[in-house]
């Protein structure tokens, strides 16, 4: 085992390390600037710090608060000397995370005893391999890959880096649709197709379950051919079919930023492509930045919109196909940017989601919808069920359903009236939604299934859940005209409608697409063919007509 000294007085550091030089291997370091050098470069091989607190260049204080920033060194445990005229010393460091304490002048045998006590409560080896490899991939965690960037950086000043991540789409709907074993193949065989890359990196990290990393010298041979090339290959060695990869590249990278910034500019460029089909790499550059830099904006401005009303509901109507009179709707959001000009929701929707604000958007549409019908009622006007959307993220809130009920009960109408839309994928994917679902339904609200057809569907996935309405998603519409098309259609149709189930079709345009709907039995229809989403004012006026 081996003891990192940082003491600055020459006596008292010698006294420790005669004493403690029988049991361990003594490292010695005059002050704190050259004791977190040393630690930076040799944490593997260090059981421990002795830290004085009161030295010159970087005292003790400044070297915890150093290392607590990097949870790869935060892990050493650290022994503080403090002085007992300095009552205020040891709460400042225990909030440093520092191990214990020893008081000055020492008694080595105290030390000794201390010293001894905080290396057997640390993690013994083989947890100390988990903390800094991945125990499925056997690459570096994501702590550790980013302490090797800087460990990096630092000991080639004269060289230029670049950064590569790389991310398995849709790791957890394989992991339920194929099983939780095919998953983990997945993310195995996906490093070893990391490591075994044309252009090899210098270290390899699993950065989150589903993305990877890896870091080296800056080379030309990146391109995006080179990348389709290796996305292919991975999917030709993967274990489950049509696995999509993507990749995001940091080039030349900027030395002074930290390795946590890096990342997160890799993995910017990244999902610029995250739903561009065929496209296999991004590169982090002056149009991410401007990206990043919106993004900020909409996220700050977040807050300020929700108290000013800036984001409006707006309606999209739903239609009998028998009637063609409007029979429901569906409620939308919209923003009212500063300069009066509606941001599209194609812009900030995704960044919501991706950040975790779209619960309170979601729930402020809820309420918006919910007291405009309480002002239909109250006018005496005719109720029709406005549906709202539901993202996952509101769903695994906590009380969320309580909550949802404790609104509508507020303002004082029934939640039938306000139907519940989710989509196909997030109800297949997880046995949770399940539950969520049913209290939904047991409480009053209707629901309805959004965007059938989109993604993984069949047949099965109507009977998961008990649905009132099925909305056929505008990529199945698009296929009528088409013999195999309109049989799918024709069939899931059908089925849902032998299983109780009424049938909306979305994205409907054209006359010809209307008529084969009508002829096959579709309740109601929504699309530009009737109506896009329009103002409450304008959706007032439709309303007035029909």
């Amino acid at each position: 085992r081996k003891i990192l000294i940082i003491e600055d007085n020459p006596i008292s550091r010698n006294i420790l390390v005669n004493f403690l030089k029988e049991d361990y291997d003594i490292v010695e370091a005059e002050n704190g600037l050259v004791g977190l050098d040393v630690l930076f470069y040799n944490y593997r091989d260090i059981s421990a710090v002795i830290l004085d607190l009161y030295m010159p260049v970087i005292d003790g204080f400044e070297f915890l608060q150093k290392i607590q920033s990097n949870p790869i060194l935060a892990a050493i445990p650290v022994l503080v000397a403090t002085s007992a005229s300095e009552g205020d010393d040891e709460e400042r460091c225990l909030e440093l995370g520092v191990s214990d304490f020893v008081t000055k002048p020492y008694n080595v045998a105290v030390v000794k005893m201390r010293l001894g006590k905080i290396i057997k409560m640390r993690e013994d080896a083989a947890h100390f391999f988990i903390s800094e490899y991945d125990s499925l991939s056997g690459l570096y965690t994501k702590d550790a890959f980013c302490h090797h960037i800087d460990m990096t950086i630092n000991g080639n000043p004269g060289k230029s880096f670049d950064l590569v991540v790389s991310n398995i789409d849709n790791l957890h709907s394989i992991e339920q649709f194929y099983g939780r074993e095919a998953g983990r193949k997945v993310v195995v065989q996906m490093a070893e197709s990391i490591k075994n890359c044309e252009i090899s990196a210098l270290f390899y990290g699993r950065i989150r379950d589903d993305m990877f990393a890896g870091f080296g010298f800056h080379t030309k041979g990146f391109s995006d051919s080179y990348f389709s090339g290796q996305a292919s290959r991975m999917a030709e060695s993967s274990p489950i079919a049509n696995l999509q990869v993507k990749f995001g590249v940091y080039r030349n990278v900027d030395k002074n930023a930290p390795a946590s910034v890096l990342l997160s500019r890799a993995v910017s460029a990244m999902e610029t492509i995250s739903r561009q089909y065929g496209v296999s790499v991004a590169y982090y550059d002056e149009k991410v930045v401007e990206k990043q830099e919106h993004d900020d904006a909409m996220e700050s401005a977040f807050e300020s919109a929700i108290e000013k009303e800036d984001f409006e509901v707006w309606y999209q109507p739903k239609y009998s196909a028998k009637t063609k009179k409007i029979i429901g709707a569906e409620a939308l959001i919209r923003w009212r940017g500063k300069d009066g000009k509606l941001i599209p929701p194609g812009e900030f929707i995704p960044l919501f989601e991706k950040d975790g604000l779209i619960p309170v958007l979601d729930e402020y549409v809820f309420k918006k919808v919910c007291c405009y019908q309480k002002k239909r009622q109250s006018d005496g006007d005719e109720i029709i069920p406005i549906s709202v959307n539901l993202s996952r993220a509101s769903m695994f809130r906590k009380d969320f359903v309580k909550n949802y009920i404790g609104i509508a009960g507020r303002v004082g109408i029934e939640p039938s009236v306000v139907p519940i839309e989710i989509t196909e994928s997030m109800a297949v994917k997880s046995i949770s939604v399940k539950t969520f679902a049913e209290d939904l339904i047991r409480e009053g609200f209707s629901l309805h299934m959004d965007d059938f057809g989109s993604g993984y569907s069949s047949l099965a996935s109507l009977q998961i859940l008990r649905f009132d309405v099925i909305k056929l998603d505008k990529s199945l519409i698009d296929f009528i005209g088409t013999p195999g098309g309109e049989s799918l259609i024709r069939h899931t149709v059908a089925f849902a409608k032998e299983s109780g189930m009424s049938i909306v079709a979305e994205g409907v345009e054209t006359e010809q697409q209307l008529k084969f709907l009508q002829s096959i039995g579709c309740d109601s229809i929504q699309g530009f063919y009737f109506s896009p989403p329009v103002s409450q004012g304008e959706f007032e006026q439709l309303l007035k007509k029909c």
